[in-house]
């Protein structure tokens, strides 16, 4: 889970990594991008769980398994204050969270 950074939308609110479809992109490769850019790690997309529209807004949240590929974690401090490793079970028990982690914990089947 990630903790967002002061300076994006929600500061302060855990959630799962990610981010936006860029024009020209398919949603695996914004995966990709997405997950080196916040994590500094390459990742396949193994299977896409399901979608929602987020409440209070345009977007669609997109909810994929990944599989780590390589590099090494570092953090995109303009993006992220913290991560941490939370047992699916402890999820629901980080607070502040992100109204859209119960819906992929469903995905997620958890």
């Amino acid at each position: 889970m990630i903790r967002r950074a002061a300076g994006v939308a929600k500061p302060g609110c855990w959630c799962f990594p990610g981010g936006h479809v860029e024009p020209g992109e398919t949603p695996r490769q914004a995966v990709g991008r997405e997950l080196y850019e916040e994590l500094g790690i390459h990742v396949r997309p193994t299977e896409r769980l399901g979608a929602l529209r987020v409440l209070d807004s345009r977007h669609i949240l997109v909810a994929w398994c990944v599989e780590h590929v390589g590099g090494d974690f570092r953090i995109a401090q303009q993006e992220i204050a913290e991560i941490r490793w939370v047992p699916g079970d402890q999820i629901r028990d980080i607070h502040p969270g992100l109204p859209s982690n119960e819906s992929v914990l469903k995905m997620l089947r958890i």
